[in-house]
């Protein structure tokens, strides 16, 4: 077999090229086509996704008293803000695990499509989502980091979602973003099924930093997708942390109590 055939049917991706092919996708696009929403594909983009699917998107958003250390959302109308009993019995390595929305309706359609049907084109959008997030908050990190891929998984899918939406939000907000920093050196299977005790577990040890002294003194922002138990928010904040950085985390989406 010709050698160049062979590489080329041989090559597999990498972070790096996800990256690169998201942008000059995105670019071309953004010449040749009108914008349209993400979610619908049929309505013009207003702001983020059209109209109507702004509306269904937000109807997801938490409300109400909360953890404020883990965003546990508590159900009760009279309820407040304190620290939950996870958090109480469990602190931890984290400064704070941001959620913005339940992991439900609109928000989930959006992270399926990303996630499961690899519509990469919905990275950007939930990229400002996440944006809007921090500066509402006022979060300025030194270093924003996307929650790794194991490389198995990474070849699998072709992309790893929660880089392509921290790529977005840390180019919006000017700040570096390390997606090579922390790897994924086991490789755990899926977690889904699992309960909190299964996945902290399944999770334990799966993680390092290739240059732990990089973050001695630094406040790293950790992105993912979805905050389900805290397991893998928890295990990365913990290598991180024993390397001297102090994080907070944020996800778009806080699934159902566990």
């Amino acid at each position: 077999m010709n050698k160049t055939l062979k590489r080329n049917l041989s090559w597999r991706p990498t972070e790096k090229t996800a990256v690169k092919e998201h942008s000059v996708t995105g670019a071309l696009l953004d010449l040749f086509l009108p914008s349209l929403c993400a979610l619908c594909n049929e309505k013009e983009v207003e702001e983020v996704f059209c109209a109507k699917c702004s509306v269904d998107f937000e109807t997801e958003r938490l409300t109400g008293a909360r953890c404020p250390i883990c965003s546990e959302p508590f159900m009760s109308q009279e309820a407040v803000d304190h620290t939950c009993v996870v958090c109480l019995k469990s602190p931890p390595p984290f400064i704070e695990a941001i959620s913005l929305y339940y992991y439900s309706g609109a928000v989930l359609n959006a992270l399926h499509g990303l996630k499961y049907r690899g519509d990469i084109s919905m990275a950007g959008p939930l990229g400002k989502i996440i944006r809007k997030g921090l500066a509402k908050r006022g979060l300025r990190p030194d270093i924003i980091i996307p929650v790794p891929l194991h490389i198995k998984r990474l070849k699998e899918r072709g992309f790893n979602q929660s880089l392509l939406i921290a790529k977005e939000a840390a180019k919006a907000l000017r700040i570096p973003l390390d997606y090579r920093g922390l790897k994924r050196v086991r490789d755990t299977g899926a977690q889904v099924g699992l309960g909190r005790t299964g996945r902290a577990e399944n999770i334990k040890g799966a993680f390092k930093t290739v240059r732990p002294k990089e973050y001695d003194g630094k406040t790293v922002l950790l992105i993912d997708d979805v905050y389900t138990t805290g397991a893998t928010a928890r295990e990365c904040a913990t290598v991180l942390k024993n390397s001297g950085a102090s994080i907070s985390v944020i996800t778009l989406a806080r699934a159902a109590r566990f």
